[in-house]
Parts: C-alpha cells; structure tokens; sequence
C-alpha cells in the first residue's frame, strides 16, 4: 500500500475528504518519517515496508482532533519494541496495566 493510498484509507474511514481535515495529514513509510511536516504522499508503494508513521486529524462538530502514531512494520526487532515501549509510556498503557493486576 502506498502512502497515497493510506491517506485515501484514512480519509474514507473517518468521513472525510482531503479538504475536511483541520491541517493536511502527515502519512510517511519508512525514511520518509524522518523528514518534518512530510506531505508528498508516494503513489508507489515501497519494496519493503519498515516503519509508518500517521500524524492525522479530523473534525466533528467543530473541533478538531490530532492523531500521531508510529508503527513498526516487523514486531520482532528492536526497532518494534523502542515503538512499543515510547507508546506505552505516552498513552499510560503501563501504567493501566499495572493498576489492574
């Protein structure tokens, strides 16, 4: 899947068309995540898929929401884990966890 196509997933699935979202989405496969406020948005899917990264919004009812997340296309590296692990601290998954044992 390209990044183009992605944003297209995104947008359908949210109700949305590109010039309904508060602020253009960010979808970025592999190096392309590195770079700031990246919006080219690749028609060409890439050979190898190693890490994606949204940073997306929506609106309803006048407000605006943010999405940003990233992912690691492989589940066992280190990569993966590092993703895993900043993820967990930022959304207090641990911390649920933990309070539920």
């Amino acid at each position: 899947m390209s990044e183009f196509d992605i944003n297209i997933a995104y947008l359908t699935a949210t109700g949305h068309r590109d010039t309904d979202v508060p602020y253009s989405n960010i979808v970025a496969l592999n190096e392309h995540a590195a770079v700031l406020h990246y919006t080219k948005l690749d028609h060409q899917a890439p050979e190898e898929m190693r890490s994606f990264l949204l940073d997306a919004g929506a609106e309803y009812n006048g407000y605006a929401a943010d999405l940003t997340r990233t992912w690691s296309a492989k589940s066992d590296n280190d990569y993966a884990q590092l993703v895993k692990d900043v993820n967990d601290e930022t959304t207090g998954a641990d911390r649920y966890h933990e309070s539920r044992r």
